[in-house]
């Protein structure tokens, strides 16, 4: 059995991050993680330059009207956007292999690639490839899937996800002129915003009362204001029922309005993926289906994190 200071579960960047930590305290680590490991460059660059192209925009809009540039309303037309792509490429490649397997086990960190679960016999521990690990304390760092959500017809029209999102831009693939976004997830939220600055149209709808409900709600309410001074359309408190391509054209039914878009996000939120980790031979403990934790991000198991 391989005993350790820390057993990190999960290929996340935030698990690779806390892998170089702990070893530069001194810990003796070890990281698993899916057994290919994918730089997910081909994602992230294309929302990197999204964001990226973002921020510029509403540079150049702020300049533009306090007088001191003055450039013609055509200007977004002529951007390069796929060498931004390509820009964000190189960016993400160079992070990637920064937090790559080869470096971390340079290190000294224990990389393991495969799938494992908890086991309490003979002794509780993590077993994996055969294996049996047995730490000090254990860090779950799996990363994350999108929700999914029934609703009629919008399978059939097809729709994106942030992260297929960003592959499909990274593809160099022209940006839609009008764009929905069902959902309330942070992450959806920023991307409207970056892609209202590029000059999309942008309607966001969300089924609870106000954006972001878990967050401090006078926070919530001066974004709201923001987004919508800055051209984004907001729905509160509206339910998505129906789905229809027709021609070319989506239709999605909000409420009482049917809205027509080129193309469709779906950011409902992201779930961690822990379903084959055996915790339940653990006692971390769920509340409403996530995991119960302290402000130290402890579960109800001391060991496991």
């Amino acid at each position: 059995m391989s005993n350790y200071d820390l057993v990190i579960i999960g290929g996340s960047v935030t698990g690779v991050r806390a892998a170089f930590t702990a070893n530069a305290m001194g810990a003796r680590v070890a990281l698993i993680e899916p057994p290919v490991f994918s730089k997910r460059s081909d994602r992230d660059s294309g929302i990197l330059a999204l964001h990226y192209l973002g921020k510029v925009a509403r540079q150049i809009d702020r300049a533009q009207h306090i007088g001191a540039i003055d450039l013609p309303e055509t200007l977004l037309d002529s951007w390069q956007i796929d060498r931004s792509i390509e820009w964000a490429q190189r960016v993400s490649d160079r992070q990637a292999d920064y937090i790559s397997p080869a470096v971390l086990s340079g290190l000294g960190v224990d990389v393991i690639h495969g799938e494992g679960e908890f086991c309490r016999k003979p002794s509780f521990s993590f077993a994996v490839n055969d294996r049996r690990i047995k730490a000090r304390a254990y860090l779950l760092a799996t990363d994350f899937q999108w929700k999914t959500v029934k609703i009629d017809g919008l399978s059939l029209a097809g729709y994106f996800t942030p992260e297929t999102l960003g592959y499909w831009i990274q593809k160099g693939t022209k940006l839609p002129q009008n764009l929905i976004i069902i959902g309330n997830d942070t992450i959806g939220i920023e991307l409207a915003q970056s892609l209202n600055q590029l000059g999309v149209n942008i309607t966001l709808i969300v089924s609870s009362s106000r954006i972001l409900p878990k967050e401090d709600e006078d926070i919530a309410r001066l974004l709201h204001a923001c987004l919508e001074a800055e051209g984004i359309r907001i729905l509160v408190g509206t339910t998505v029922t129906q789905v229809r391509q027709i021609k070319s054209q989506k239709w999605v039914q909000a409420g009482d309005l049917a809205i027509e878009a080129d193309e469709i996000v779906l950011a409902i939120g992201r779930v961690s993926k822990l379903d084959r980790l055996n915790l339940a031979a653990t006692g971390v403990e769920l509340d409403r289906g996530r995991i119960r934790i302290n402000d130290r991000l402890q579960t109800t198991n001391p060991t496991i994190y």
